[in-house]
């Protein structure tokens, strides 16, 4: 089977990590509204799609090394991962800042130095208590150091190369930090979510493919384990799940779902179609949807709606979410992204 259809399914996951990490945060903004009363399992829910990008980014950087084969170089595949993650991040993370100065929203922002270095470089420079700029920009630490430590698995030589390597080395690193001093590096790099990582990078190491039954059985189990363990484990602190527990009680279950979604995609005919287009701009959608949240949360506070008329806010904000994310997608990955890249590769 071509890898481009064997993805195809994942692809079309993307979108649905993104779509429950944009509700999660729409029931977020919903439940300041006096009148609306939404579970707190429900509204926790969503935020599972962070564990489920997680898992795909580790099964799709086993086969974009080809299994960290020895003809991959470390310096390419970084140049790779950074124009995919930096370029439309770095304008999301503009805009933001641009709306900041001008004071027309993020006024109560903080902009301190450090802060700013740390939100533009996505090196961690604070502890976790302390987030960025973007806040959905904590996940983007984490698939960087992830990138990092391939292109040092990449790096290797001989044997040593592998999906064994890259947990050695992100329980190796920690511990360096911490010795050097850098207290920040230490406190997020320590976090176990970064197995997540690892999960998608031994389901792409095992090559395992499910039959059509199977494949609904796993998603039967993926759906249940997810309800169940946010019912047992949410933590009130975070909205979400505690790290301690979040790696395995979401890790497992997002390991299940990325599973279920090889080698077929999800949906065919138009809904697939949509579902594809999706999640090719899933990346943009979960960087720029916050703008559209900042509006759905200065409406719902001044103008006060009604309960219905808050419903429909929360159902328009989705759509328009969507409809931003496949604009920028559009306009900052698709085209400004290779005119970029070709820009570069003119000057050097």
């Amino acid at each position: 089977m071509a890898e481009h259809a064997r993805l195809a399914g994942l692809q079309q996951l993307r979108f649905v990590a993104a779509f429950l990490v944009l509700v999660h945060h729409v029931f977020e903004e919903l439940r300041a509204h006096p009148q609306v009363h939404l579970p707190d399992t429900l509204v926790a829910l969503g935020a599972c799609g962070v564990d489920i990008f997680f898992v795909i980014s580790g099964y799709v950087m086993w086969h974009s090394t080809r299994g960290f084969a020895a003809g991959v170089r470390a310096t390419d595949f970084l140049r790779r991962r950074a124009r995919r993650i930096y370029p439309i991040y770095w304008a999301c993370l503009g805009l933001l800042l641009l709306a900041w100065a001008s004071g027309l929203a993020y006024r109560s922002l903080a902009v301190e130095p450090m802060r700013l270095l740390s939100s533009i470089t996505l090196i961690p420079l604070a502890g976790r208590d302390a987030p960025l700029i973007l806040g959905v920009a904590w996940t983007l630490v984490y698939e960087m150091y992830f990138y990092l430590v391939c292109a040092l698995v990449l790096s290797l030589r001989g044997a040593v190369r592998g999906a064994l390597a890259v947990p050695l080395l992100l329980a190796l690193l920690p511990p360096l930090a911490w010795l050097g001093g850098w207290e920040a590096g230490w406190r997020w790099f320590t976090s176990p979510l970064v197995l997540e990582f690892c999960f998608g990078l031994w389901l792409g190491a095992s090559r395992f493919t499910p039959g059509p039954h199977l494949r609904r059985a796993l998603w039967v189990v993926a759906a249940a384990c997810f309800v169940s363990a946010t019912l047992l484990w949410r933590d009130p602190a975070t909205h979400s799940l505690n790290d301690a527990t979040r790696w395995l009680a979401w890790g497992l279950p997002a390991t299940l779902a990325v599973m279920a979604s090889l080698p077929h995609p999800l949906a065919s005919g138009r809904a697939g179609a949509w579902m594809t287009r999706l999640g090719d701009a899933s990346y943009a959608l979960y960087l720029s949807h916050g703008f559209v949240m900042i509006s759905l949360a200065t409406w719902l506070r001044v103008a006060a709606p009604s309960l219905p008329l808050a419903v429909a806010g929360g159902i328009a904000a989705v759509c328009a979410s969507l409809a931003v994310g496949l604009v920028f997608h559009h306009v900052l990955e698709r085209r400004a992204g290779p005119w970029l890249a070709r820009r570069r590769g003119a000057q050097t």
